[in-house]
């Protein structure tokens, strides 16, 4: 998260929460999978390619 810049914004979202908290962990994801959709060619991505995706 912090590596892509997205910290100082996880941290806004869970003031006094910290790594391994279920809620930061969660909105950590969160803000990984909006990052994703956000890079060229995701936003076009259905589920279903989504899920196929995983690995």
């Amino acid at each position: 998260i912090p590596a892509l810049g997205l910290g100082q914004r996880l941290t806004a979202l869970c003031p006094g929460l910290a790594p391994h908290d279920a809620f930061y962990d969660a909105m950590a994801a969160a803000l990984l999978f909006e990052h994703l959709l956000a890079q060229p060619g995701w936003g076009q991505a259905t589920i279903e390619e989504l899920s196929q995706a995983r690995g």
